[in-house]
């Protein structure tokens, strides 16, 4: 068995359906730029970049990467709505990131004006502390969370993404109160922590392993620990505290506007080739194995993708019509 061959089969099956290579067409002659919804450093930014090089050879031009955060993912997603109907600027985002930036402020498009090229990775969600804090379990942490009502505060990227529902629905279960403190991505949220400005966060199994020199794993808020040996063998948050929670989970992937799909198929098709050679290139594989990030992949096609996003849409909207919280995204 090859490398590649055993790179693979650590791969969900479901994620990994191949295809005939990319079309022969003469587009693109000129650079594409990926715009990413957030800040240098943090999950969205080592999806893209990540793959870069590969999506390069597969396309044969370059491929710029660059960050556009603020306005709650917002601003690098209207910026590729208005410039990207010729397929030249394509879009690095999330679910659900996406759907909360236009449900949560007054925004020129909806979900419905962009179309996947493919999902790339998911990133469960975890807690993290920093080595010296006084919790050794999430039981310690929620107990002091409900003496101090509000006191410990927690940071998330962002209002309007998982993390921050996965907080919201862990003090829905326990009757815990936290502060919770929103940044402008993932990695300032992160380095808040280790800096000491916040008592914990919740961020992404593979996203926060950037700081995972000085903190430790308090609990996964999964089902299941399929990461023992990237988070301390962390036990799940629903099984240290006894109460039931829903699995949390975000999925980074490349959009490109609909009128890019609807008015250049080729184009569209020669991106989605692009990318799903570089999700499957052994190089990759290796690469991410050797930072183990395997895990992370998760490709699942632009068809699939959409219909799953659809379905996750009217759970987004149904949290954004029941919680206040989300009328203080900025």
């Amino acid at each position: 068995m090859t490398r590649t061959q055993k790179l693979l089969a650590t791969v969900p099956a479901a994620a990994l359906a191949f295809a005939a290579p990319s079309m022969a067409n003469d587009w693109p002659t000129d650079p594409i730029t990926m715009f990413v919804v957030s800040s240098p450093g943090g999950g969205f930014d080592a999806a893209a970049r990540q793959p870069q090089r590969f999506v390069e050879e597969a396309l044969g031009v370059p491929m710029r990467v660059e960050n556009r955060p603020g306005g709650a993912t917002a601003v690098a997603t209207t910026l590729v709505y208005e410039t990207g109907d010729d397929c030249s600027n394509i879009l690095m985002t999330g679910i659900p990131h996406i759907l909360f930036s236009y449900m949560t402020q007054d925004v020129g498009y909806e979900y419905e004006d962009f179309f996947p090229i493919a999902g790339l990775t998911s990133e469960p969600g975890l807690v993290r502390v920093q080595d010296d804090a006084p919790w050794q379990s999430m039981n310690e942490l929620i107990d002091d969370a409900l003496e101090r009502p509000g006191e410990l505060i927690a940071s998330v990227g962002l209002y309007t993404n998982n993390y921050f529902m996965g907080l919201l629905e862990l003090m829905d279960a326990t009757g815990a109160e936290f502060n919770i403190v929103p940044f402008g991505g993932g990695a300032e949220a992160r380095n808040a922590l280790l800096r000491g400005e916040v008592d914990f966060t919740h961020a992404g199994v593979f996203n926060s392993r950037n700081v995972e020199d000085g903190t430790r794993v308090l609990g996964i808020h999964y089902s299941e620990n399929r990461w023992p040996e990237i988070t301390d063998d962390a036990t799940p948050i629903s099984e240290q505290l006894g109460v039931d929670l829903s699995d949390n989970e975000s999925s980074y992937g490349v959009f490109v506007t609909a009128a890019c799909r609807e008015n250049h198929p080729e184009r569209y098709e020669a991106l989605v080739s692009a990318f799903r050679d570089a999700k499957h290139n052994e190089e990759y594989l290796a690469m991410l194995d050797d930072l183990g990030e395997l895990g992370k992949v998760a490709f699942v096609e632009a068809d699939d993708y959409h219909a799953a996003n659809l379905a996750q849409r009217d759970v987004i909207a149904e949290w954004v019509a029941t919680r206040p919280e989300f009328s203080a995204a900025d």
